[in-house]
């Protein structure tokens, strides 16, 4: 008997990041490096913070927080795109 296809994994969700910028400074220099190679990030208000991510690129941010075992990672509601 034929063995039905695997069902397609669902598209990874878009997201936005932000963590406080002492536990940024606290992370291992290679997990920060790496969160750096994957998405941009800015610093204001005490916080590093990614703008709005599309999905494979937070997916991809999570996956290293996860990897890492990153503490104090908040992910933000990705912004409704614009009616129009």
């Amino acid at each position: 008997m034929p063995l039905a296809a695997p069902d397609d994994a669902p598209p990874a969700a878009p997201g936005a990041f932000v963590v406080d910028v002492s536990t940024w400074s606290a992370w291992p220099a290679e997990a920060r490096a790496s969160l750096r190679a994957a998405a941009p990030w800015s610093k204001g208000d005490g916080v590093m913070r990614t703008g709005a991510l599309d999905g494979p690129t937070a997916e991809r941010v999570r996956d290293l927080a996860a990897r890492h075992t990153l503490v104090g990672l908040e992910e933000l509601p990705a912004p409704e795109a614009p009616h129009g």
